[in-house]
């Protein structure tokens, strides 16, 4: 797991929920007015996550916002 987005949990839910874990070379960014938009290069999708709809990433340390895991881009070049 690269990374996955933990969904909000609602009154009478009994655990926490987050979205399928992503892949190393998929790619996240933060949007403008707290939209989330993931990238999954290997199937040319984008999901948007609205305000709301996420509460956080969760990630491995190598991982930041923009572009995909740092080990796969170390690869690149």
């Amino acid at each position: 797991m690269a990374f996955s987005v933990k969904l909000p949990t609602f009154p009478g839910a009994q655990y926490a929920r987050s979205a399928d874990p992503y892949r190393d070379e998929d790619e996240y960014q933060f949007e403008d007015h707290g939209i989330l938009r993931v990238f999954e290069p290997k199937t040319n999708t984008t999901t948007y996550y609205a305000p709301g709809a996420w509460e956080s990433i969760q990630t491995r340390d190598d991982h930041f916002p923009g572009g995909p895991k740092q080990s796969v881009v170390d690869t690149i070049h």
